[in-house]
């Protein structure tokens, strides 16, 4: 949860950190005029720990974290085990935070690409945290009629507080491509596709593809011509947070199809992009807001000379970028990643208003103004879209509705 009027770091500052030091090694110097994500596998000394169990029992829990209990339980066993401590007439064994922990494990690297934004309830508009307020209402307006949804709500543990309604975490591409790259073997996993065996007439995998032989870059190049040239699919599901309760919580992910297919779908080399929150999914109109902050991480990697350190190159930063060359989901997830739940209605408008049947009321008929996302990246194939999906949806349509006219 954020809650209002005060960042992670001020509750940070609050905790006495003086015995709890991490030194690591940073040797890189770079230029500021390049686009560099630095990172070094960190060679973590760690002190404050009474003797080495206690490390290791930190070290454990804090992993033990990630995967399978909140931050918030992992506290309380924090908590319990330092009242234990008192008890038995020793100093608190654990920092009383979660976060203190985790930089004194040495583990903070794997989520520092992170971060969350304010997310409103109704019509899932986003927000930085810093940008609002505990009295903030939210401001998108469609159709001349503003939301003004209650961005904020009181919660009472211990002390009542406000905190945001809805919260939405996202990662870094740029930084997550960083840790991959610093994993040895990476970088020779991403460009063995180019040493394969190769059969006339036979295709094996994507590689064998037309479009990844003729996908062009900003220069008009082959794009996988250069070494470190990533291309991607995109993944968008829901799935039921919770056994008891209806509550559907939204996943964006990206595969990196360089990738042998054996390692492919593994999870170390999945990107996740954003978690949607529930407890219902957006609607096709509203994942646009979820899918600008991927948009513009990719026209970044796309455009921009984006620099990083990898373990093959540990000191010299070398150029990566990205492109997404695929879309890979679902029936329902797919219609509104194309906004196909909106296309619909308006096609059928048209229609309507062609064959001389009543129209839908004013206020309930759909408009062109809305924008396809997806549609601002510079190397989608929406020509193809529209031959292979939305003339035949028309065709169908219009037939249909001929039908219902006779």
């Amino acid at each position: 949860m954020i809650e209002a009027n005060k960042s992670d770091s001020d509750d940070d500052s609050a905790e006495d950190v003086s015995n709890w030091e991490v030194k690591e090694n940073d040797e890189v110097n770079v230029s500021d005029s390049m686009d560099i994500v630095e990172f070094d596998m960190p060679q973590v000394e760690i002190k404050g720990f009474q003797n080495d169990v206690v490390a290791f029992i930190a070290v454990f829990l804090t992993y033990f974290q990630l995967f399978f209990i909140s931050e918030y339980a992992a506290e309380i066993v924090m908590k319990f085990a330092n009242d234990l401590a008192l008890l038995l007439n020793h100093q608190p064994i654990f920092p009383a935070k979660l976060d203190t922990m985790r930089n004194a494990v040495g583990i903070d690297y794997t989520y520092k690409g992170m971060f969350r934004l304010v997310v409103c309830p109704e019509c899932h508009t986003l927000y930085q945290p810093e940008e609002v307020h505990c009295d903030s209402k939210c401001t998108f307006s469609e159709f001349r009629i503003t939301c003004n949804a209650s961005l904020f709500k009181p919660v009472t543990i211990g002390a009542s507080k406000m905190y945001a309604n809805k919260v939405s975490a996202f990662n870094s591409i740029k930084y997550a491509l960083t840790v991959m790259f610093s994993r040895p073997g990476f970088e020779s996993a991403i460009e063995a596709w180019r040493y394969r065996t190769r059969h006339n007439n036979t295709m094996y995998d994507i590689y064998d593809g037309q479009l990844w032989n003729e996908f062009k870059d900003r220069d008009g190049n082959v794009f996988t011509s250069q070494a470190r040239s990533l291309l991607f699919t995109l993944n968008v599901d829901w799935f039921q947070s919770s056994k008891r309760t209806v509550y559907s919580v939204g996943a964006v992910y990206l595969t990196i199809n360089n990738l042998p297919r054996s390692i492919r779908y593994k999870k170390e080399n999945i990107i996740l992009v954003c978690v949607i929150p529930g407890p219902k999914e957006p609607k096709d109109t509203q994942i646009n807001n979820y899918l600008q902050v991927l948009v513009n991480d990719l026209k970044e990697l796309y455009y921009d000379d984006f620099f990083t350190c990898t373990a093959e190159s540990p000191n010299v930063p070398v150029p990566v970028r990205a492109a997404l060359f695929l879309i890979a989901c679902d029936i329902p997830a797919s219609r509104k990643i194309l906004m196909l739940g909106h296309f619909v209605p308006v096609l059928k408008t048209v229609i309507m208003q062609k064959i001389g049947k009543k129209q839908p009321p004013r206020d309930k008929e759909p408009t062109w103004n809305r924008s396809l996302v997806l549609g601002s990246l510079p190397y989608m194939i929406w020509n193809t879209l529209i031959l292979f999906v939305v003339l035949p949806l028309i065709q169908c349509m219009a037939f249909s509705l001929e039908q219902q006219r006779k």
